[in-house]
């Protein structure tokens, strides 16, 4: 750019006052620099004090509500698992009866929460099952008490697939009602937390969640607990950043510590002999948080007192900061949340700040006159050219009226850039609007996604996607696992799930999902059974739907869910047909009484035509034909109030040998040559709390029963025995369904006839119900047997197998006494072996 003369300038001067560009950087830039640099360093020197104050009290609430929400979190976890096991096993959703149960529902909750430590329930027998992790790697075990009551403890570990393996330990004496936290759970009737305590390894800290569980009658069931290791809170309060030396901790009202970020376990060693103790606050490794426990000891120690305090302490004539607060949630431990910060974190960042703002005034004072001489000549040229290029580019589209000036290029470039910052800011403003929208839709469609993963995953849903022209469908890792297959043994292909299909379910799917794929139904559902890798076929409900068809409306994909509700199916069954017993029993009960009091009226009336009057021979027969079937009519009256369960009992201690023996005899006595009946009775077993005669019709029923399956030929065994059932012989009572654990005098009363069918086994136990032709039976026979061994707390079992010699076996299961036999009152009753007659 060339100069300009001298003349030229001052024909400048004429025509417009202008202060020069050089001298207005310099002077004004000096002036302005000095005095701003005084005074910034005069306020932030006599103003740091207060600013700290209310930077330490903002960082100290943040931090303070930040661990304060980390710890509920923490512990608001226990608590949904106790809260939805409590709920499960009030509504019998979990049988409260049923170990097996329980364990595999414990292994798979306490899978899915890394924090929590162990899960297990106590019953009011004092058994116990539970589930839980090893603190050192992890690795998951369970434990369970023999038949679900006080006795042997045995742990297990456990693998991936929740099966047992080896036996790690075990307990002789258990007992889960004399351990405090089912007692504190049945005392206060409510959920409780309990005590925290040290491990016996002197690794931890745990505390433990414990909550009562109640029937819909208000009976209780047990205590359901669940504990946490505490070193998780000690590693959380170690990460955080609290100023350059500050600590946090939480601490009992007592003064014990919790957790902190300074003591990675807060346990003491008293001696190698005695197990550790809990740390103190006052004894912390860390000075900081002894001053603060001091601090806190005289204040603070009043139970249950919600605080969200701070205070400042000193400490060897030191300042120093601290926020206490409690946990304010319901059912919240009374712990307190404190966070000790030293003030010379942050005073030292401002007095450096005032020692280097006097130097700069100092430096800057003889930098800036210097600086601004060679400013004013480096920036003058520059601002010309670009005053020149500005210009040049507001000729375009980017036209604006500028700030007038008495700078004359400052004037000029002030116009020239002012166009371009509105355009530039509504372009920015542009952009920033859609970046928002952007993000904002972003986030939702992360937070969608992420909700129905954590949904199916929670549900125990399979899911597939089905490319409808292709047939490759893609299945999810559950809906393999479903099926006791890993994800990659299932080939994502249609044919894939075809060939696990039950052929009789085959019609209905083919139906259903043909009229959804025409459009004629809005949704495909059916309930269909599936083969696993075991062989074993399960109940699965399958809800799909066509989400994308082509311009002609052919369906092209189609996505839905797997759910397994094989044990829904069973209970919904077993439930339907228990009502439907418990309704015939009530009806029948209802009947016979008062059928009963009819036929005593009649049979009163012939005892008295017989008494009061004189019948002749002819009459007398018929008299006494009417007593002969009306005691035939209270004994099917008596059959029906055994079934309802409605008959009075008398109970005695009963020598089963000798009731058998004798009823066997009578048997006998009536036997053809062709049928031959054997008996192995077994000597010296306990005896039973039993009604003599109602045991006595059990065994008669069956031996008529059996006597009936062999008419034409055959043989009888009947077996007496004492028998021990563990929890794991998944053996079912056939009338109430319930598993047979413990000990139980056994009865088998076994065939050689042709058995019984598929179709009509599970019907026997039917009241009405018979094979048999009009008028040779009333089907209440085995209802009965059903009826008086329910009465006397047993249980009964059917095996039966079709053909010729394969036969049926019925067995009883009767209780022991409650009080020991006496030997010398028992009777003798041999082994024998006799066809057609019993001696």
């Amino acid at each position: 750019m060339p100069r300009l003369s001298s003349e030229q300038l001052r024909q400048v001067r004429s025509q417009h006052f202008a202060i020069p560009l050089r001298l207005l950087l310099i002077v004004p830039f000096t002036v302005l620099l000095v005095a701003t640099t005084a005074l910034v360093g005069y306020l932030s020197f006599h103003n740091g004090r207060r600013d700290v104050n209310l930077v330490a009290g903002h960082l100290r609430g943040e931090l303070n509500q930040r661990i304060a929400d980390h710890v509920q979190h923490f512990l608001d976890t226990p608590r949904q698992i106790g809260s939805t096991l409590v709920h499960l096993l009030q509504h019998r959703i979990v049988d409260a009866d049923d170990p097996t149960i329980l364990e595999a529902y414990l292994w798979q909750t306490i899978r899915r929460h890394p924090s929590v430590t162990s899960i297990y329930f106590g019953n009011t027998r004092g058994g116990l099952v539970d589930a839980g992790r090893e603190g050192a790697d992890g690795s998951l075990y369970v434990m369970t008490t023999d038949d679900f009551r006080s006795g042997p403890l045995r742990k297990f570990a456990i693998d991936d697939q929740g099966r047992r393996g080896a036996l790690l330990t075990s307990i002789e004496h258990f007992d889960a009602r004399s351990r405090s936290w089912y007692q504190a759970a049945i005392t206060t009737r409510k959920p409780i937390w309990t005590e925290v305590y040290p491990l016996i390894t002197g690794q931890d800290l745990a505390v433990a969640a414990g909550e009562p569980v109640f029937d819909q009658t208000g009976a209780l069931l047990g205590v359901v607990s669940v504990d946490l290791f505490l070193s998780h809170l000690g590693s959380f309060l170690s990460s955080l950043k609290i100023g350059t030396t500050g600590q946090a901790f939480i601490v009992e009202r007592s003064g014990l510590l919790i957790s902190s970020s300074a003591d990675p376990q807060p346990l003491q060693m008293v001696s190698i002999e005695q197990p550790p103790e809990r740390l103190p606050a006052v004894k912390s490794s860390s000075p900081l948080i002894r001053t603060a426990a001091e601090a806190l000891t005289s204040r603070f120690s009043n139970p249950g007192q919600k605080l969200d305090e701070q205070f400042e302490v000193e400490r060897d004539g030191k300042r120093m900061f601290l926020h206490v607060s409690s946990l304010n949630g319901l059912n919240a431990p009374d712990w307190l949340i404190v966070t000790a910060i030293p003030e010379a974190d942050f005073m030292g960042h401002i007095t450096r700040n005032s020692v280097t703002t006097s130097l700069l005034i100092g430096i800057s004072a003889l930098l800036v006159t210097g600086l601004g001489v060679l400013i004013a000549f480096l920036v003058s040229q520059p601002v010309l050219q670009l005053n020149r290029n500005a210009q040049m580019l507001a000729k375009g589209t980017l036209s604006a009226s500028g700030t007038k000036s008495q700078v004359k290029e400052i004037n000029q470039l002030s116009e020239t850039f002012a166009g371009m910052v509105r355009d530039i800011q509504h372009l920015v403003g542009q952009l920033h609007t859609e970046i928002l929208e952007r993000q904002e839709t972003e986030q939702a469609l992360r937070e969608r996604e992420e909700q129905l993963q954590l949904t199916l995953q929670a549900a125990e849903l399979g899911t597939w996607d089905w490319d409808i022209q292709t047939g490759a469908v893609r299945f999810n890792d559950h809906w393999a696992r479903q099926l006791g297959y890993s994800p990659d043994e299932i080939e994502p292909d249609v044919r894939s799930w075809q060939r696990l299909l039950h052929p009789d379910d085959e019609t209905l799917i083919r139906d259903t999902l043909a009229d959804h794929l025409a459009g004629k139904t809005p949704l495909y559902q059916t309930e269909h059974r599936l083969r696993t890798r075991t062989g074993r076929w399960i109940w699965i409900l399958d809800t799909g739907k066509v989400i994308e068809r082509d311009a002609q409306q052919r369906p092209l994909r189609a996505i839905g869910i797997h759910q397994d509700i094989t044990i829904t199916k069973e209970m919904r069954e077993q439930l339907s047909r228990q009502e439907r017993l418990a309704t015939i029993g009530q009806m029948a009960a209802g009947i016979a009484h008062d059928f009963n009091n009819i036929m005593h009226g009649i049979m009163g009336y012939a005892d008295l035509l017989i008494l009061t009057t004189q019948p002749t021979e002819e009459q007398l027969i018929t008299l006494h034909k009417i007593q002969s079937l009306g005691q035939q009519a209270s004994f099917k009256v008596r059959q029906l109030l055994d079934f309802s369960q409605k008959t009075n009992r008398i109970l005695q201690r009963l020598d089963l040998r000798a009731l058998i023996a004798e009823s066997l005899q009578q048997t006998a006595s009536r036997l053809p040559a062709t049928i031959e009946l054997v008996a192995d009775l077994a000597g010296d077993l306990p005896e039973v709390d039993a009604d003599p005669e109602q045991l006595r019709q059990v065994v008669d029923n069956l031996t008529a029963n059996a006597i009936n399956a062999v008419s034409d030929g055959g043989r009888i065994h009947v077996n007496l025995s004492r028998q021990i059932i563990d929890q794991h012989s998944g053996r079912l009572c056939v009338v109430c369904n319930e598993p047979l654990v413990g000990t139980w005098i056994r009865i088998d009363i076994s065939d050689t006839g042709h058995g019984i069918a598929d179709d009509i086994l599970p019907h026997i136990f039917e009241p009405f119900f018979t094979t048999r032709e009009i008028g040779q039976g009333t089907g209440l026979g085995l209802p009965q047997v059903a009826g008086i061994i329910a009465q006397h707390g047993g249980h009964v079992t059917v095996i039966s197998r079709t053909g010729v010699g394969s036969g049926t076996t019925i067995s009883v299961f009767l209780p022991l006494s409650l009080e020991p036999a006496d030997k010398n009152e028992q009777r003798d009753a041999s082994t024998v072996r006799r066809k057609g007659r019993w001696n």
